[in-house]
């Protein structure tokens, strides 16, 4: 018997019909604020005994005072009972509802309360629901209370007529346990039948673990909270409390009997003065009344504040915090493991559910993929347990199937879930989930953390991308905000850039593709971005694209695509698509003339020569400051100008420096070159990358 799907509706950001596929291993993922710890929450709040659900668990919009107040104005005596079944239909509700597939060889006796026919089983729908239990009751209550208000004094009255006490939404938060129920039911799809169970069985079939983000683990010596220690006493009493053969008592008796005549005769002695005074004084000189001051023991108690974990080295005994926060972190989380997996055996639950929320905090990258290899160790094929784990960690993500990726995405005030196998096993993707895998192994990857991404095709690029998001974020620009956004940048191959486009289409990132317009002659041969000679004729044209991601926008990935074609759609409807309702999603960036020229840069490295001409043929006539661009200098000294005599780096012109951009970085090391940029001040970012980074913070 499995669980296959997860429904929730109303609970805390997850709004509005929030689902998605649920299997034996998931890894949650998205962006901060986004509603995955809630999934946890929801679990163990329907799940686990003793737990209870507060006023701040229902969706913001469903429990505002203006939609509770309104509804004691509603109720009167006179109501037919559709007209109750609305007023109650008023009262917000959390849902919570699971998919259940039954196989063959499921023991149906142990699901006895949740099967209602005799055939049609193979699936069902356990439904949870928080809700109002009798809601004209209620509004009565409510109204008694005001009418109590109103038989006191007219002082009173006046006083307590602006108080939040006959606030009906406040009433409700105060009394919300007393009037709101957890009702469990199983039904069918396409069926209307409720078959009513009892929270006792849906609770005891059920075995919820969750190891949360906010573990408290500390390195400093003062601690007080011995966290570590802690957890071990919770280990104890949990392999304890259900076994009724030996008790705590009888385990440590020798011991405790030894320790507790020690500690009489030492009291005796210490205490034998002040006992014969208070025996001469305070006592009614009753035969054989007599004072002792006696040692007394509670096991758990004794236990709990003398059992501490310590490390030994070299004769030492160390405190827990000796081996700071990550040591400490993995250990506590282990710790815990090791507990849920007693209760796995202890319980004998159908359902065992284990959630870890955020197993990165304070573990550096090694550290998390020999947490996530040890867990799954624990937890094999022969362990039958759900493993739910939330992680902002791509090094997490390595260890994980991508089909067991569920990408939460926040869109027009509500929480939509992504299955990322939806994606991948798509027909038009096949080899795409392999190389992709691949990809993330050997490059640390975010984007799935991402508030929005840039995707490049150069090294380049990618080391000076951080410099140029701070040249845009002054004070002056109203974009500035852009360098607060965890912007995902992602070097990828031309081969499979268009790919990546479809997968941040899928996950509805805003994305900015930066990009050369790499042209090339008829033969295929790398030249400059030169059309001063194509005319109008497109028979004439003759410099194209090589870049497969450009073509591939054009709609033209098996075909050529020439320059002039390039630039005549060159103007933002062209290169910025939209995504259903989603506008402005995904802008193509790549170098176009400025000013109507009919020569640019085919590369960065040749448009930022050209774009700052002014600020390097300063640095370079400069005998010493030259070397601060000492790559661009070294290059310039190997080309020829059309003549053939060789360019100087030190005399060379505005003009020339322009117009043999293209040889000149034919030349250049290209790491070099970005290792004197990050140096160089004063620059100018190219305005293609410049423009695409506007409107990305829009």
């Amino acid at each position: 018997m499995e669980i296959t799907k997860i429904k929730i509706n109303n609970f805390r950001k997850l709004k509005d019909n929030v689902e998605f596929e649920f299997k034996k291993d998931i890894l949650i993922v998205g962006k901060n604020n986004t509603g995955k710890t809630s999934i946890s929450e929801i679990f163990y709040k329907f799940l686990s005994p003793n737990s209870k659900f507060g006023i701040e668990d229902f969706n913001y919009k469903t429990i505002n005072k203006s939609k509770l107040n309104i509804i004691p104005k509603k109720f009167n005596s006179k109501l037919s009972p559709e007209e109750i079944l609305d007023i109650e239909n008023l009262f917000p509700e959390i849902t919570l509802e699971l998919e259940m597939e039954i196989s063959k060889d499921t023991n149906l006796y142990k699901i006895r309360e949740m099967i209602y026919e005799l055939k049609n089983n193979d699936n069902l729908i356990l439904v949870c629901k928080f809700k109002v239990e009798n809601a004209i009751k209620v509004i009565e209550d409510f109204k008694n209370y005001i009418e109590k208000l109103k038989k006191e004094s007219d002082e009173k009255l006046e006083k307590e007529s602006n108080n939040i006490s006959i606030d009906f939404y406040n009433y409700i938060k105060r009394n919300l346990n007393e009037y709101y129920k957890c009702f469990y039911y199983t039904t069918k799809k396409g069926c209307s039948y409720k078959n009513y169970v009892s929270s006792t069985f849906i609770q005891s079939i059920f075995n919820i673990g969750i190891i949360s983000a906010q573990r408290n683990v500390d390195d400093t010596s003062d601690q007080n909270t011995q966290t570590i220690s802690n957890a071990i006493w919770n280990y104890y009493q949990r392999i304890t409390c259900d076994k009724n053969d030996i008790s705590k008592e009888d385990k440590f008796s020798d011991s405790i009997s030894n320790i507790k005549l020690e500690l009489d005769g030492s009291y005796n002695d210490l205490f034998k003065g002040l006992v014969e005074r208070l025996e001469s004084v305070a006592l009614n000189n009753e035969v054989g009344q007599k004072i002792d001051i006696i040692s007394e023991f509670k096991v758990e108690e004794l236990l709990k504040k003398n059992s501490k974990f310590r490390y030994s080295l070299e004769g030492l005994s160390l405190p827990e915090s000796y081996n700071g926060l990550g040591y400490s972190n993995i250990l506590y989380m282990f710790i815990q493991l090791v507990t849920y997996y007693y209760d796995i055996d202890n319980k004998n639950a159908i359902f065992n559910i284990l959630f870890i929320e955020e197993p990165e905090s304070h573990l550096h990258p090694q550290m998390q993929s020999v947490f996530m290899e040890k867990l799954y160790m624990m937890f094999n094929d022969e362990v039958d347990v759900y493993k739910v784990i939330t992680s902002h960690s791509s090094y997490i993500l390595q260890k994980q199937d991508l089909d067991n990726i569920r990408y939460f995405l926040c869109k027009n005030n509500n929480i939509y879930v992504k299955s990322l196998d939806k994606f991948l096993n798509h027909e038009e993707y096949i080899g795409f989930k392999e190389f992709l895998k691949k990809y993330f192994m050997v490059s640390t990857c975010d984007l799935f953390f991402a508030d929005k991404a840039i995707l490049i095709e150069g090294t380049v690029e990618r080391m000076l991308m951080p410099l140029f998001i701070e040249k845009l974020c002054t004070d002056e620009n109203p974009h500035k905000d852009l360098i607060k956004q965890h912007i995902s940048t992602i070097e990828v191959g031309g081969a499979y850039a268009h790919i990546f486009n479809n997968l941040l289409k899928f996950l509805e990132i805003k994305t900015l593709i930066i990009t050369d317009i790499d042209s090339v002659d008829e033969n295929g041969k790398k030249c400059r971005c030169d059309i001063s000679d194509e005319g109008d004729d497109i028979s004439n044209w003759k410099i194209r694209t090589s870049n497969g991601t450009i073509k591939d926008w054009y709609g033209k990935k098996n075909e050529k695509l020439y320059i002039k074609e390039i630039v005549s759609k060159s103007s933002k409807k062209y290169r910025i698509k939209n995504i259903e309702d989603n506008e402005n999603f995904l802008m193509l960036s790549t170098q176009l003339p400025l000013n109507d020229e009919t020569y640019w840069g085919r590369t960065f490295e040749e448009q930022f020569i050209i774009e700052n001409s002014e600020i390097l043929i300063e640095k370079l006539k400069d005998g010493i400051r030259y070397k601060e661009i000492e790559s661009l200098y070294l290059s310039i000294n190997k080309v020829k100008d059309e003549d053939g005599n060789k360019l100087n780096a030190t005399s060379i012109s505005k003009v020339e420096l322009e117009k043999y951009a293209h040889e000149i970085v034919s030349k250049i090391d290209k790491t070099n070159f970005a290792f004197d940029l990050l140096v160089l001040e004063n620059w100018n970012t190219p305005s293609y990358i410049e423009e695409g980074l506007n409107w990305l913070s829009m």
